[in-house]
């Protein structure tokens, strides 16, 4: 009673012509079913009926609850069950593309809903809650059809809204734009009015919002709007290569900047200074941040808009791409209540993420976390998060200040930046606070160098100091079209592989966009301050013998992290090149 059943277009046929109705089930049979099914034992089973006859259970849900038998899936089976709605497998249905137009993308991504068939004189739609009078009311406004419900599992509908509506052909779209602007004019020389009335526009909005959602379904973090002198063409930065999506004409850049501007909240007529701005959307029941910042350029106005996904935030450290024992090296000074871990890296090295999962780890029992962030990227529940404001004195310094005298258990610093953040952040760590923080080196053992050269006294670092993890990201190889190759000889003895080994290369197919690789994981080396390495930092030994100290006793090179996800097949010999650092 309570499992999907495939619904086809007889079926949806059939369900319009008794108006999207089927014979809805009493609670308490759902109930008497979920008993049986899930073998309960029968005194158990009588208890629980007995107590829901006796209404001292709220409702069907609470006591379903109460039980733990049911996955999310299985209560929304529940409600199709009591309410009489349909449940549909998107995996043995294909909607009927040429309905899509009903309801437009950003409806469909907003309120997580499908169109997938005209019957009748009435519109089916999917949706994934089917108490969710919000997203329905949505679909119902400025529809002419009545509109059936049935309901989808959420994956299997996000997958159908990202395949069938982001991949709507953006040629379209610019021939609907088309319509609203002369192509031969100059819409650089119209007046206010007359740009917001084209950024206003449906298709144009369309088009803006295409650009963004593509974007976000392909995991760029960045998108680039940049001016040429007789095209507008759309980049992706997409793991952290720049990928061409599309080139426009030259007289859709000022509509579609306007657009932008608008939807931001910037001077639409201002061409002459940069602006900066940002916006919220749900995307799939995920809340991105758009960071957008406008350039004039001598061709007109260029745009990257910084996409911010919350997903990010929610990492654990376990996903990654850690091996086992640097892992548990991990996990173990991320244990600790005091002292100071630090990451380290370049500029776009994944440090933030990291950091957020750490603090995701560390939240799991009761804790006071505040954190200290130029800008906040992401927003995590649980935390209180501090936004710096130099323009008004508000520096990482002060705010720090400010902490200390709040009652925290765990701080994160975004930045150690100089003396005064690095003082303050270990006078904290020695006085019963975890500090967590960033810097700019090159490897784990040169942090400890930087820290000394700031000013603080090696016996501080060697006393506060609990570990410091050092990363990069490359590229992982693309599943469904890497080859098998032989390594160039002289590059596998440098990362110490039998050359003999068969490892992969990139391949191209549509899947990675004709890259080779999908995705991106880190690389690390992590330095844990061993009673040895405190010694040595005490005496204000060199990196270098620091390093090779710490690989003694077990430190595992960034380097040989790379080259054990070459022989696993996970990324290319030229990509680990990338774990080569200087020391």
């Amino acid at each position: 009673m309570l499992e999907p059943k495939a619904v086809s277009l007889d079926f949806i046929e059939q369900l319009v012509a008794h108006n999207g109705s089927i014979s809805p089930v009493s609670d308490l049979d759902i109930l008497t079913t979920i008993i049986n099914s899930h073998k309960i034992p029968t005194e158990i089973g009588k208890n629980i009926i007995k107590e829901f006859k006796s209404n001292k259970a709220p409702n069907l849900h609470h006591i379903l609850h109460k039980m733990g038998h049911l996955s999310a899936k299985q209560l929304v089976l529940v409600d199709c069950a009591r309410l009489g709605v349909p449940y549909i497998s998107l995996k043995d249905f294909t909607p009927d593309t040429s309905v899509l137009h009903i309801l437009n993308q950003e409806t469909a991504i907003r309120y997580n809903l499908l169109p997938l068939a005209v019957s009748g004189g009435k519109l089916v739609v999917a949706f994934t809650d089917p108490t969710d009078q919000i997203a329905f009311n949505a679909a119902q406004f400025g529809v002419s059809y009545p509109i059936i419900m049935v309901v989808a599992e959420k994956s299997q509908l996000y997958r159908a809204i990202e395949k069938h509506y982001t991949s709507t052909e953006i040629d379209d779209l610019v021939k609907a734009v088309a319509s609203d602007i002369d192509i031969k004019s100059n819409t650089s020389h119209i007046n206010k009015e007359q740009l917001e009335r084209l950024a206003n526009q449906q298709p144009m909005v369309q088009l803006v919002n295409n650009i963004i959602f593509t974007g976000i379904k392909d995991r760029a973090s960045d998108i680039n709007i940049r001016p040429t002198k007789d095209e507008t063409i759309i980049f992706y930065r997409i793991d952290g290569q720049m990928i061409e999506y599309n080139r426009l004409n030259a007289e859709l850049l000022n509509p579609m900047v306007a657009r932008i501007k608008i939807v931001t909240h910037m001077d639409v007529v201002e061409h002459r200074i940069p602006q900066d701005g940002h916006a919220h959307l749900n995307y799939l029941d995920r809340k991105i941040d758009l960071r957008i910042s406008i350039m004039p350029t001598v061709l007109g106005e260029s745009v990257v808009i910084r996409i911010l996904d919350s997903k990010i935030s929610q990492f654990n450290i376990d996903e990654l791409g850690m091996l086992d024992q640097q892992l548990n090296t991990v996990e173990s000074i991320n244990k600790r209540n005091n002292g100071i871990f630090l990451l380290t890296g370049p500029t776009g090295s994944g440090k933030s993420t990291t950091l957020y999962s750490l603090l995701n780890q560390r939240k799991a029992s009761p804790r006071h976390i505040i954190t200290v962030e130029d800008p906040v990227e992401y927003q995590i529940e649980g935390i209180e998060q501090i936004n710096i404001n130099t323009k008004i004195g508000y520096t990482f310094q002060r705010a720090l200040r400010n902490i200390l005298r709040h009652d925290p258990d765990d701080i994160l610093i975004g930045e150690m930046r100089d003396f005064e953040t690095a003082e303050i952040a270990i006078s904290a760590s020695l006085t019963g606070h975890f500090v967590m923080s960033t810097l700019h080196t090159n490897d784990a053992p040169s942090s400890v160098t930087r820290l000394i050269e700031m000013g603080v006294e090696p016996y501080l670092v060697s006393s506060s100091l609990l570990g410091v993890l050092a990363q990069r990201l490359i590229r992982r190889l693309c599943e469904k079209c890497k080859i098998k190759t032989k390594g160039d000889p002289k590059l596998m003895a440098e990362f110490g592989i039998d050359e003999d080994l068969e490892i992969y290369k990139a391949g191209h197919c549509s899947h990675c966009h004709q890259t080779g690789f999908k995705g991106r994981l880190m690389i690390c080396e992590i330095l844990e301050i061993t009673p040895t390495i405190r010694d040595m930092i005490t005496q204000n030994i060199a990196a270098q013998q620091i390093r090779e100290a710490a690989q003694s006793e077990s430190m595992l090179p960034m380097i040989a992290h790379a080259a054990e996800l070459v022989k696993q097949g996970i990324t290319t010999l030229n990509e680990a090149l990338i774990a080569k650092i200087e020391v």
